[in-house]
């Protein structure tokens, strides 16, 4: 063997080791921030499914900041992406797809995105070349049936309960077309959007008192009390906890727990970054000339608080489905 060779076969060698070639650079531009338990989630997936690559975070901290100060994170957010060039970049749910595509979408970076529950053909999402991803639904009829399952089809009325957010109002829309009621298997189910803290109180305090069975709570991240003051979400569900006469269940796996609701058919931020670093992977390591198409993460899982099941006497080994994760 020659030394052109060897020499060749040592760059080879070199390149191909992640510890000696130079690692690429990932962007993750979070709607929410890194406390936030959807967004600690899907980060852990992401840190753990992509540790051959360099991952940036960026929060744009949109549960926290008013809506006037979007823009001004979006900036900031932008400047760091011109800054050091990342090779790809990760949004992370609705608003920052809503603030960073209209600027990355003129680019050459492939760009994924995660926990988005806008419609992309109605958004223009399905329609940018280098821009792919997972999308987020709330799997209102799964759980929906589920909670009137374990309760042997005697629910009649569910009330399902919302912060007055973007994300909310899409995912929403996308399940009802903008019906604030609607009948579903031979349920009434009335749905309530707020961002008001005295509004969740009074409709969790009188809840039973018009009618209603269960609530199902949905996002609660974007509620401030009188004084215009953001409350934290955890102080929310634990509330309607302590509060509510009748049984709460969720659509999101953080609102689950021995002080907080039931469970149920929920979404998990984990599995939303497992998929979204699949499809990472499988573009910077094939570099495609065209990238992958959208699509819905439905997988959810059965997700129940024991503590819960039991102020609520409903039994674990009778009424719970195969594979059901129990918390607490």
């Amino acid at each position: 063997m020659n030394i052109t060779r060897v020499i060749l076969v040592l760059i080879l060698l070199a390149l191909s080791l992640p510890g000696l070639a130079e690692r690429k650079t990932i962007l993750v531009i979070e709607s929410y921030h890194q406390q936030h338990p959807w967004d600690a989630s899907y980060l852990e997936a992401l840190r753990e499914n992509l540790s051959d690559y360099e991952l940036v975070t960026f929060e744009m901290d949109t549960k926290r900041l008013p809506p006037s100060a979007y823009q001004q994170q979006a900036d900031k957010a932008w400047q760091l992406y011109s800054s050091i060039a990342p090779d790809l970049v990760i949004l992370g749910d609705d608003n920052a797809v809503k603030y960073m595509v209209p600027r990355l979408k003129h680019t050459n970076t492939p760009v994924v995105f995660l926990g988005v529950n806008a419609n992309p053909r109605a958004t223009g999402l399905a329609d940018i070349d280098n821009v792919t991803g997972i999308l987020e639904r709330p799997l209102f009829r799964r759980s929906i049936t589920e909670a009137n399952r374990l309760f042997n089809y005697q629910l009649e009325k569910i009330l399902i309960l919302f912060d007055d957010s973007h994300t909310s109002g899409i995912a929403i829309n996308e399940f009802t077309g903008g019906a604030a009621s609607m009948d579903f298997a031979e349920l009434q189910v009335d749905f309530r959007l707020s961002n008001r803290l005295d509004e969740w109180h009074n409709a969790v305090i009188s809840a039973e008192h018009h009618g209603y069975d269960a609530i199902i709570i949905g996002l609660y991240h974007t509620v401030f009390d009188g004084e215009n003051r953001h409350v934290d979400s955890e102080d929310i569900s634990r509330w309607i906890n302590k509060n509510s006469t009748i049984p709460v269940f969720s659509f999101w796996d953080f609102s689950v727990g021995h002080d907080k609701a039931i469970g149920g058919v929920v979404l998990v931020g984990k599995q939303q970054g497992e998929e979204a670093a699949a499809l990472v992977k499988r573009i910077l390591r094939r570099q495609p000339d065209s990238l992958p198409g959208i699509k819905t993460a439905e997988r959810g899982q059965y997700r129940y608080s024991q503590s819960q099941l039991k102020r609520w006497d409903i039994d674990v080994n009778e009424s719970l489905r195969p594979g059901s994760v129990l918390v607490d």
